[in-house]
């Protein structure tokens, strides 16, 4: 395969953060004894205070039956019910949502209560919100150049004592995370006239398409993934009842003409004809589509709607990074739309992650855990993927400009959304050949043979390793008792993130992508394809996959045996092998044969 000269990462949120407090250690598994560290803004520069009229937001976490609501999803078997029912038994009480809105009131604040009722957004004038929450507000920048709006270090946001009991916490106020925009695809080697789609037309019928002379190798065709994983001829057929994918984007949007033209050329069988794609743009998210920062909603939308059966709607639903939960905001919207039944995430970020040195409390990814949770508990099928930077930081003192993109400097880290209990963590695997054999299907790890990377490592592999967050799921327990520690281990399962990547389109040109981007809307296909046929039966949805994964569906995963994601040969963490692993996970899945064990 010929050299690439450019790849791009899952795209990853560069900055948010595990919040360690002084003294604090991390606990758990691989990431156990990995220093302490006391930096909330550590080489941030403080600027002008805060225009008191400015506008600035906070995401109150309520107290809720979060036990009850984990406990759910944590055995071996679902308590699945309908999402009002699960929230009306697990959210917040109408007598602690008063008292909330009627402080926020109070302080001459806007209050808007999170519609899974676990949390409540409160917003106005920064003066006003200094003094309700007892905390001067000034402009930082961080080193990475980030200019944000917070509070003094070095702790997060207290809760106003006055709202102590009915409020747990408090997201926002901090530096917000921002995605890092890179384009997920490989252009043509400078001088060569990019290849436009016109010339693929045979691309329904292809498994993969050659544009060696291009410099961009053979990269799979959407029907060469559904055969290679067996799902092709699973909900292939014209008409199927209604269901809905929500698919996540922070300040990036797909581009129609693109998604239109693949649609065109690459749907397949009887259920080809386009699928329903729309966006939705949270408020403040960016929807100029021309800006060259949009190739993460491009591979995701053009994957889903070339892959999706008849009668989906696939929905893109883009999210401001300058909200003070981001993540919870996308969940909150999934959850309104009807016939929701899956949601595919490419962002994420590693769990001890800091942007340049600003720490970023927790409190943002544990509302959007609540929710995440919420959703599963209801039915729906949640898909992460493990993110693009193998399973290990770089070792101390390389690449450190590039920290957080790789982790905390010799040390493992997982990605989280992906190592939330109630998601599941899709890996990377690479072929040797244009079509997927149970011989050359390896671990995605690509150190070698990757230059002009958006990150100056030039390092790419599949995420993985034991959260120091999350406790090992009852399902989990089984298949990781070899691998000492007690909490979740990540990935789930594996598919194709590396070569020879994905044939997408980028301003009517073909391209190639990589990425566990693609591998986690790849199983989220799959899925909505295997749910086309249950609904038509008259049957649920497949809903939370993880217990059906470690249980009927283990002997439908082939073994994935050979490779690492240590993309920087620390020696620590982590290599494939027989059994689960945290490089593989289970393995790579043999859909065909899933619909016959799923019950």
């Amino acid at each position: 395969m010929p050299r690439r000269l450019a790849v791009a990462l899952v795209a990853a949120f560069a900055g948010a953060a595990l919040w360690v407090g002084a003294g604090t250690a991390v606990a758990g598994g691989v990431g156990a004894g990995i220093p302490t560290v006391d930096q909330h803004r550590a080489g941030a520069v403080r600027l002008r205070a805060v225009d008191p009229a400015r506008r600035v937001s906070v995401s109150i976490t309520l107290r809720h039956d979060g036990r009850g609501l984990l406990a759910r999803i944590s055995g071996r078997t679902v308590r699945s019910a309908p999402l009002r029912a699960i929230v009306r038994r697990h959210g917040a009480t109408d007598a602690d949502i008063r008292a909330i809105v009627r402080w926020a009131r109070a302080h001459g604040l806007h209050a808007r209560v999170g519609s899974l009722r676990t949390r409540v957004i409160v917003s106005g004038p920064a003066g006003r919100m200094s003094r309700a929450f007892g905390v001067p507000l000034h402009h930082y920048r961080a080193r990475s150049g980030r200019m944000y709006v917070a509070a003094p270090a070095p702790a997060p946001v207290p809760v106003p004592p006055a709202i102590t009991g009915p409020a747990t916490g408090v997201a926002g106020l901090g530096l917000v995370p921002t995605p890092t925009h890179v384009t997920p695809t490989v252009q043509p080697p400078p001088g060569i006239t990019p290849e436009p789609v016109s010339s693929k037309h045979g691309c329904a019928a292809k498994p993969s398409i050659d544009l060696t002379p291009f410099g961009l190798g053979t990269p799979m065709t959407p029907l060469g993934m559904a055969q290679a994983y067996g799902f092709d001829g699973i909900g292939a057929g014209a008409a199927y009842p209604p269901q809905t994918i929500a698919i996540l984007e922070i300040n990036q949007n797909y581009d129609p003409a693109d998604l239109a033209l693949i649609q065109q050329h690459c749907r397949f069988g009887a259920g080809s004809a386009p699928v329903t794609v729309r966006a939705v743009n949270m408020p403040g998210a960016q929807t100029n589509i021309a800006t060259g920062g949009n190739g993460e909603a491009d591979l995701d939308a053009q994957l889903v709607a070339s892959l999706a059966p008849a009668g989906t709607s696939v929905v893109v639903i883009n999210v401001s990074p300058d909200s003070p939960s981001p993540f919870s905001d996308f969940l909150e919207q999934a959850a309104a739309l009807p016939n929701l039944t899956v949601v595919s995430m490419s962002y994420g970020f590693s769990e001890m992650a800091q942007e340049m040195g600003d720490m970023v409390p927790p409190e943002d990814f544990t509302q959007a855990n609540t929710h995440g949770q919420a959703l599963v508990a209801s039915g729906v099928s949640i898909f992460a993927s493990s993110g693009d930077q193998g399973s290990m930081g770089p070792p101390a003192n390389v690449c450190a400009s590039n920290f957080p993109t790789y982790g905390l400097p010799g040390y493992a880290s997982v990605n989280w959304p992906a190592s939330a209990p109630g998601v599941t963590a899709v890996g990377g695997t690479m072929w040797n050949t244009p079509a997927r054999t149970t011989t050359d299907e390896q671990v995605w790890n690509e150190n070698g043979a990757v230059t002009h990377m958006p990150w100056a490592c030039v390092l790419a592999g599949g995420g993985g390793g034991q959260s120091a967050i999350f406790p090992r799921p009852a399902w989990q327990v089984g298949a990781g008792a070899a691998i000492p520690g007690s909490k979740r281990l990540v990935p789930d399962v594996t598919m194709l993130a590396g070569q020879p990547g994905y044939f997408t389109l980028s301003g009517g040109n073909v391209s190639t992508s990589e990425g566990t981007s693609a591998s986690a809307p790849l199983l989220a296909s799959a899925i909505l394809r295997i749910n086309a046929e249950r609904l038509a039966a008259g049957r649920k949805a497949v809903g939370y996959l993880n217990p059906l994964l470690y249980g009927p569906l283990a002997g439908a995963i082939q073994d994935v045996t050979v490779g690492n994601n240590d993309i920087f040969n620390n020696g620590i963490c982590c290599t494939a092998g027989p059994g689960f692993d945290m490089a593989s996970g289970l393995g790579a899945p043999n859909i065909g044969q899933w619909p016959a064990l799923i019950p």
